[in-house]
């Protein structure tokens, strides 16, 4: 004996599951807010010298839209200036700026911070300032 599928109810089904998860999808998006509004935040921290809450606040900034090579590069710049608190923020900064380099290849403030990780690293070599 067969079966009938009721078509209808699985149509309604689907759309209620479709329909509640792009719901949720954009509750989170708007929950997250603009980047900007941290990015300003964290620019003011860093000219008061307040590290801490600029690395803080450009995460946040991150969170919402990690595709922006200037945010890595400041990013890294504010993980380079931690240093003194924790060692570790050299990779944290490296690997900010090669993040921004997989976004923007061309990129020449994190292809600078780069270069000047590896010309440290290495034994002599041409500046980093003075590669194009």
């Amino acid at each position: 004996m067969a079966r009938r599928v009721n078509t209808k109810f699985l149509i309604i089904l689907t759309i209620v599951v479709v329909g509640l998860g792009v719901a949720a999808l954009i509750v989170t998006k708007l929950r997250r807010g603009d980047p900007a509004k941290y990015i300003a935040q964290a620019s003011q921290a860093v000219s008061e010298q307040r590290y801490e809450d600029a690395a803080l606040l450009f995460k946040q900034a991150l969170a919402i839209d990690g595709r922006r090579a200037d945010v890595l590069v400041a990013y890294g710049d504010v993980q380079r200036q931690l240093v003194y608190k924790d060692p570790e923020n050299v990779s944290r900064a490296f690997r900010a700026w090669q993040q921004a380099l997989e976004v923007d290849p061309n990129n020449k403030e994190a292809l600078t911070r780069v270069l000047a990780i590896y010309q440290d690293d290495s034994a002599g070599g041409a500046p980093a300032s003075t590669i194009e």
